[in-house]
């Protein structure tokens, strides 16, 4: 099948996609630096490896897009036809790999959280089946497509193309909807962890949003008379800066998090203290306990339910992982 192509659906699609992804890419770094600087001696090694591996991933993906721009714009600048011809830029679907790891990675660490939050094995192995089927599906696509002469033959792959985008888009929106209900459940009506828990929802919708809704278009432009260009593929070069950029957020995050328990702390003493100059005080060091302080001499008398939920909520990574 002939594809029509022109140089504003193709090159001008990858130059402005390689601006946007770099100005994400920039912050994601920033969000990095920020992370190791403040939580490296903090948080444990395999949260501190995720954040290195992710941003590896990330880094190389970027690489490879700027290669493809640079290989269609400078070292083919005078062949007309090369526009049309996917061997030219082959690392805008080599890219795919990392995409697909970065996306793994950050999925299955909201799966542990919310394994964390319910301790529902059923819960826990549905959403992580969601995901691993979307890695399946995308290294499928991209391994019969890497080799493919000309983005004819690459518009050919649309329903698999589709598919995987649909995966992806439902697996951002049930990782969401499971971290938001155990959330819910963990509500125990003190006011400071229900602050807590108020910030992270907040978070956690916010996190899926950017994700969900590029899966959607990616798959609304590729089935629309968009699809013979290179704005379907636009949409889903972002979803990987979007997924560092949510996880960096949130870790980076967590101090934010928790200032809804120190601010609201009065509400939350038992009503067998009687003393008014008792207090929940928050802690500094994110693994130390959740403790009242009754005039000045620190106990760890804290409501039974209340100290179990904050206790859930830093192990899920409102305060170390």
């Amino acid at each position: 099948m002939a594809v029509q192509v022109n140089i504003h659906d193709t090159l001008g699609v990858l130059f402005i996609v390689t601006i946007v992804t770099s100005a994400l890419y920039g912050v994601g770094v920033i969000q990095a630096w920020f992370y190791y600087r403040n939580y490296n001696n903090k948080d444990r090694w395999y949260v501190r490896t995720l954040v290195g591996v992710v941003l590896f991933c990330d880094t190389a993906q970027m690489a490879m897009l700027s290669a493809a721009v640079y290989d269609y714009s400078v070292t083919k600048h005078d062949d007309p036809l090369a526009l049309t011809k996917l061997d030219v830029g082959k690392n805008i679907l080599t890219q795919l790999f990392f995409s697909g790891a970065i996306a793994l990675l950050v999925q299955q660490f909201y799966c542990y959280r919310i394994w964390i939050l319910s301790k529902n094995w059923i819960i826990t192995a549905f959403v992580s089946a969601f995901s691993w089927a979307s890695l399946i599906l995308l290294y499928v696509y991209t391994i019969e497509t890497i080799n493919f002469p000309s983005l004819a033959a690459l518009v050919e792959k649309k329903t698999l193309c589709t598919v995987l985008n649909s995966f992806g888009a439902v697996t951002d929106v049930v990782i969401s909807m499971a971290m938001i209900y155990c959330l819910q459940t963990s509500k125990t009506g003190f006011k400071s962890t229900t602050g807590m828990i108020n910030r992270l929802i907040a978070f956690t919708f916010s996190a899926g949003i950017p994700t969900s809704v590029c899966a959607l278009l990616d798959v609304a432009s590729l089935n629309s008379a968009l699809g013979d260009t290179f704005v379907y593929m636009g949409w889903f070069l972002l979803m990987g800066r979007f997924y560092t950029n949510s996880l960096l957020v949130m870790l980076n995050s967590r101090e934010y998090i928790r200032e809804g328990s120190s601010s609201s702390a009065n509400d939350s003493i038992p009503l067998n203290t009687t003393t008014s100059t008792a207090r929940f005080q928050t802690p500094h060091a994110a693994w130390e306990p959740y403790s009242i302080d009754l005039q000045g001499e620190r106990t760890k008398t804290a409501a039974p339910e209340e100290k179990s939920t904050r206790s859930t909520l830093v192990k899920s990574g409102v305060s170390t992982v």
